[in-house]
């Protein structure tokens, strides 16, 4: 399994495997902070991730505002692959953007960017499947996990996955966690779920409280 680097909570558990590499050590200084805050101020979560394989000075920007898409496609430039997790509306939307930019400008043409979307808040785009479609037509695997926030969001997504076809899945994941994955639950040979950790429903709801 690649490394993975994590933009997470600041459980236990996400502090050791951040904190286990250099690189990845960078990454949590450079950016848990801001996620942190977005997470208070917008009342929605998001992760962000990516495989380092060889190249561990390659680290994936958190996709909101505050890092242009341009900026962020140029980190992916010359990465094997890459996986995102988008909670917000905007946040998700911008991830398939950023599938688009980083396909464009791979130097490899045999690699293929995978998408992996962590649904917990209605989303409803009227462009959602036509932009999905031209990811698909490029390659690129596509897999959504519907959070228990997003559970009357799981025909919409499923339906979109009948029209692209295949490569594209839809998973409702449903315990007690908000964003409902913890590494430890996960099957050791899914790299890609073993990739999405989670803030518990209790310390997503003290975030919340603190930041009013």
């Amino acid at each position: 399994m690649s490394q993975m680097a994590y933009l997470i909570d600041n459980s236990p558990t996400s502090r050791d495997i951040l904190t286990n590499n250099q690189a990845l050590e960078a990454f949590k200084l450079h950016f848990l902070e801001t996620v942190n805050k977005e997470i208070v101020d917008n009342r929605e979560a998001a992760i962000s991730l990516v495989s380092l394989n060889q190249r561990p000075s390659l680290l994936c920007p958190l996709i909101n505002r505050r890092f242009p898409l341009q900026e962020a496609s140029r980190n992916f430039t010359f990465a094997p692959q890459f996986d995102f997790a988008g909670l917000a509306q905007k946040q998700l939307f911008d991830g398939l953007k950023l599938c688009q930019m980083a396909l464009n400008q791979r130097t490899n043409k045999q690699v293929k960017p995978r998408i992996t979307a962590l649904i917990c808040t209605e989303i409803n785009f009227q462009d959602f499947e036509k932009e999905c479609k031209i990811l698909k037509k490029e390659g690129v695997e596509i897999r959504f996990l519907i959070g228990l926030l997003a559970k009357n969001q799981y025909d919409f997504y499923a339906q979109i996955c009948e029209k692209i076809g295949e490569n594209c899945s839809v998973s409702l994941v449903e315990n007690e966690t908000f964003l409902v994955i913890k590494n430890q639950q996960v099957d050791d040979d899914d790299e890609e779920l073993q990739a999405v950790l989670a803030l518990s429903r209790n310390e997503f709801l003290a975030q919340q409280g603190a930041g009013q």
